[in-house]
């Protein structure tokens, strides 16, 4: 049975524990690493998790044989021995762990934290496990005034997420802990001090973030595999914390400080956003702007098999079946609303901007404006203060405004154009201006729009202008579309044309309206 598992940053190996012992894998050779002695295998047992750290993997133990706590750190190359292993004692049993960069984060069942900084000289070749220290401890806080038991601790992290931010802080460490779902910070500072004791971590009052809080995920930033390349691709998404409350999500957010400067500096702030989420999450992809999650299908069918003796009494026994799938979700448009919402448009736009270059970055502010669009166009009491009028300005700084609104309106039922369009602008100006841009295929989702909102006379005299640029672009598969939407204008519809309609010769046969309109397109395109 399977009590901990553990993955290196670059997915190249992974370490398993059972009910006594540990082993671990390596992906590139096929090659698993056993104790090769069964008695220290059964000697000790995994209890407060393992991680790697660089080419150690780094277990909290308890020594069965000498009754005692351990910190032990195993060589990934060499053979799983205890004598290959450097061990640091500790006074009580380790519950859990976090890893940042060099940095080990313990939480006892004495109810402390403790922070170890691992020394460099492990990463040497030559080791003499018996004279060296893997680790010395920096800092010791007693929470025992946070949590009732040691076992209402559920996750604790070290990070150097802050609620404020300055550019002496920015290396400084925090402790993220989750008590019984409720989400605290503790801060520390070193303050310097007149005597020779140097610098000495003051940890001040914690601060509650959130409560029923089941999940967390840090900052990328904390990552050691994670480049500086893609930390400063968006860094209100890569500074960001998130957190999972049952049916929502929560996004605790840094917002940046509106200075021209090259160096981002923040203010001394965040907010903190939710929205819910239709998945289960998993995991969060904060420069792709995805969650990874899974979610579950279920029904309930019959058995035959009836609950009583009595075959007309009691109906069929009702099973459920049950469909997992994993699944994903984009969640930018989400934040984006609720940053227009609280008249903070310019991150919003900052956020947006970074996140340009996403192939789903169009369908995103789709999403964003459908949403809206719906929720007030179907409101049956007056929205006070609309947001619809600064989604769409705020879509409109974007090069993709015309293909949003056209693709949203074409996912919107037919009752809702004339208020969204009343806002975006009338479908005419909006055609007239992809002609102008040379955007024929966009124009084509508005020539449907123009279809169901004016009369078949403008339907076709649109059409008809966009047949012109499509044969002067070359687009044959655009023109094939717009010859078949024009034989499907009823010509009785259509008003009647004196001037272009030419005179028939008596010896020929007249031609029908609909033959009429078509050869007009042809003879065009000839």
């Amino acid at each position: 049975m399977l009590q901990y598992t553990a993955m290196d940053p670059d997915g190249l190996n992974v370490a398993i524990s059972g009910r006594y012992g540990l082993a671990h894998y390596s992906i590139v050779d096929r090659k698993w690493k056993l104790f090769g002695n069964e008695a220290q295998e059964h000697d000790f047992v995994v209890v407060g998790g393992m991680m790697w750290w660089e080419s150690f993997l780094v277990v909290a133990v308890y020594d069965i044989a000498q009754d005692r706590d351990e910190l032990r750190f195993y060589p990934r190359d060499s053979k799983l021995d205890n004598k290959f292993a450097l061990v640091k004692r500790l006074p009580s049993q380790i519950l859990l762990m976090s890893l940042d960069r060099d940095k080990l984060l313990t939480f006892a069942a004495d109810s402390t934290l403790a922070i170890f900084q691992l020394k460099d000289n492990l990463k040497s070749d030559s080791l003499n496990p018996a004279s060296i220290d893997p680790c010395d401890c920096m800092q010791t806080i007693d929470v025992g005034a946070l949590c009732v038991h040691p076992a209402c601790v559920i996750s604790v992290y070290l990070t150097t997420l802050r609620t404020s931010f300055s550019s002496t802080s920015s290396q400084q460490h925090s402790v993220v802990i989750n008590v019984s779902g409720r989400l605290m910070i503790l801060h520390h500072e070193y303050l310097v001090q007149d005597n020779n004791h140097g610098n000495a971590p003051q940890y001040i009052t914690p601060t509650v973030l959130a409560s029923c809080v089941e999940m967390v995920w840090l900052p990328r930033a904390n990552n050691p595999s994670c480049s500086s390349t893609s930390m400063n691709h968006n860094i209100y998404l890569s500074e960001a914390l998130w957190l999972y409350c049952g049916q929502e999500m929560r996004v605790w957010l840094p917002l940046r400080e509106k200075s021209q400067s090259s160096v981002h500096t923040f203010i001394s702030n965040r907010i903190m956003l939710s929205f819910p989420v239709s998945i289960y999450p998993l995991t969060i992809l904060f420069d792709k702007a995805i969650i990874l999650g899974a979610e579950n299908d279920s029904l309930s069918y019959t058995t035959g098999i009836p609950t009583s003796p009595d075959p007309y009494g009691a109906p069929n026994a009702l099973f459920p079946f049950c469909i997992l799938q994993r699944t994903s979700q984009v969640y930018l448009h989400q934040i984006l609303r609720q940053l227009i919402r609280r008249n903070l448009g310019y991150y919003a736009w900052e956020i947006a901007r970074s996140c340009s270059k996403l192939p789903y970055f169009p369908h995103s502010l789709e999403l964003l404006l459908h949403e809206v669009l719906e929720e007030e166009a179907t409101s049956k009491e007056p929205i006070p203060d609309a947001l619809l009028p600064s989604v769409i300005e705020f879509v409109r700084e974007f090069p993709v405004y015309l293909r949003t609104v056209g693709q949203c309106a074409r996912k919107t039922e037919l009752a809702l154009w004339p208020h969204l369009f009343s806002v975006a602008g009338r479908p005419r100006a909006l055609f007239d201006e992809c002609l102008q841009r040379g955007q024929l295929d966009i124009a084509a989702t508005y020539l449907l729009v123009i279809q169901n909102l004016e009369s078949p006379t403008v339907s076709r005299k649109f059409a008809t202008q966009l047949v012109d640029k499509a044969l002067e672009s070359r687009k044959l598969d655009l023109v094939k579309d717009l010859v078949r939407f024009l034989k499907a204008i009823d010509p009785n519809d259509v008003e009647p044309m004196r001037t272009s309609i030419p005179k028939f010769n008596t010896q020929t046969p007249p031609i029908s309206p609909s033959e009429y309109d078509i050869s007009m397109v042809l003879g065009t395109m000839q």
